[in-house]
C-alpha cells in the first residue's frame, strides 16, 4: 500500500475501473434527477445500480 495526500491507497487500485464506475454512477444520478417526483428509496439504491469496483477487481 502507498499513500497519496495522507490517504492509504490499496496496492490493487485500478483507476480505470474506478473511473468507469464513477461515470456509471453519475449517469444513474443524472437519470434520477430527471424524475418529476423524488424517490428516496431509488436514490439510496443508486450506488447498487453502478457496477461495484470491488466486484470487478481481479482476485
Amino acid at each position: 500500500m502507498g499513500k497519496i495526500a495522507q490517504r492509504i491507497i490499496p496496492h490493487d487500485l485500478e483507476p480505470d475501473v474506478l473511473r468507469l464506475e464513477l461515470i456509471d454512477l453519475g449517469d444513474a444520478f443524472r437519470a434520477y434527477q430527471q424524475r418529476t417526483e423524488p424517490n428516496l428509496v431509488l436514490l439510496a439504491e443508486l450506488p447498487a445500480c453502478a457496477p461495484s469496483f470491488q466486484d470487478s477487481a481481479p482476485h
